[in-house]
């Protein structure tokens, strides 16, 4: 279950990445197939991080097996830090949907 501050606030924050991208880096997309590298690109990136999670939660499950209170805090930490990255990786992608929006904006969709 979301909380309905998340749900208000995860759009927002896509929206702000990409206003920021566009201020900082001038972003945009030349071509749908050029908006399509990128937005694989991040969702490797994003994939890397949830990859990294479940490994973590492999560790975590394994502490918990073998009663390894310390092992099991330390890789819940790391597990909590991991999904955190992933969040920004998810962001990262929104934005990248968004920015292959402007394409149609510009009247090059399909």
């Amino acid at each position: 279950m979301i909380s309905k501050f998340t749900e208000t606030a995860v759009p927002q924050l896509v929206g702000h990445e990409l206003e920021y991208s566009k201020k900082q880096h001038e972003e945009r997309f030349h071509s749908l197939h050029e908006a399509e590298s990128v937005i694989r690109e991040e969702l490797e990136e994003l994939e890397e991080q949830v990859e990294s999670c479940k490994q973590l939660f492999e560790d975590l499950h394994s502490d918990t097996r073998q009663d390894d209170k310390a092992g099991a805090v330390v890789n819940a930490k790391y597990l909590a830090g991991s999904a955190v990255y992933a969040a920004y990786e998810a962001i990262q992608l929104g934005r990248c949907r968004a920015h292959a929006g402007d394409l149609s904006d510009r009247g090059q969709s399909r």
